[in-house]
């Protein structure tokens, strides 16, 4: 079943990275139509056969979708003196009985769309956080554990950003791969995509200017190889395959210098 799957045409796949969530007019009324007429609904009767949703999923575990594993977005931007003219309504989707990421699934089952959660791998969109000027997508994961960070808040690193989080910590991939568990169990999506180009670091000793060890990039394969179980046994409880889409660097020499073979 998943070879025939993976094998079917996909003439374009349309990324959606939220924002469309956490980004909704302030003024507009919310309604699950409205919020799927900004990104979704017009791609009915395009070339796009897949969609790839991607819940914020920034700072390495903030999501717009009910999770328990994650940490729900519900901050506002404009609290932290971003897009003054817009609001975040994950709240007033999730009082609904629904979620972006649900919502998503439901439209693309009623159209016939392909439909993945996209996850950003270890995104650093927060590296602009500080103590005395908090970043709205700064998570409670970081702030209790900066050991796992790659350097100290503010600082300038030769590869990486100081708020990218070590996947060498034990810890860290395995909260990674929970987040796929969860996604996997209770929402009906056909793949999931790995994106670990938001943003490509990896390893703290990389990012501080080594190059990754053999032991590292062991420990990443066996990351992704938990993940694929996860799609795996979820897709065969249903009877409906998980795919795994990758967004990795075009060059393998580079990739496996910065700790993913």
């Amino acid at each position: 079943l998943r070879t025939e799957k993976l094998n079917k045409p996909r003439s374009v796949i349309h990324n959606n990275d939220g924002c469309d969530v956490i980004y909704f007019p302030a003024n507009e009324k919310y309604s699950v139509k409205n919020f799927l007429d900004k990104r979704t609904a017009g791609l009915i009767g395009t070339g796009v056969s897949t969609i790839s949703f991607c819940p914020t999923a920034s700072g390495f575990g903030n999501f717009t979708y009910n999770t328990k594993v994650g940490e729900i977005l519900l901050k506002h931007g404009f609290e932290y003196g971003f897009q003054d003219d817009a609001r975040n309504i994950t709240a007033e989707m999730l009082a609904e009985g629904t979620d972006p990421l649900k919502a998503n699934v439901e439209f693309a089952r009623e159209h016939g769309f392909e439909i993945f959660w996209s996850n950003r791998m270890n995104d650093t969109h927060d590296a602009s956080h500080r103590k005395e000027n908090p970043y709205f997508l700064w998570t409670k994961f970081k702030e209790n554990n900066p050991q796992f960070l790659f350097g100290e808040i503010g600082e300038r690193l030769p590869s990486g950003r100081w708020s990218s989080l070590d996947f060498e910590q034990k810890e860290v991939r395995d909260r990674c791969v929970q987040f796929f568990k969860e996604v996997c169990e209770n929402y009906d999506v056909d793949g999931v995509e790995m994106d670990f180009l938001r943003h490509f670091e990896l390893f703290k000793t990389v990012g501080r200017g080594g190059v990754a060890t053999q032991e590292q990039l062991d420990m990443l394969t066996d990351m992704v190889a938990q993940i694929r179980k996860v799609t795996e046994e979820a897709g065969m409880k249903r009877g409906n395959p998980i795919l795994v889409l990758m967004r990795v660097p075009t060059s393998p020499e580079y990739a496996k210098r910065a700790g993913a073979d």
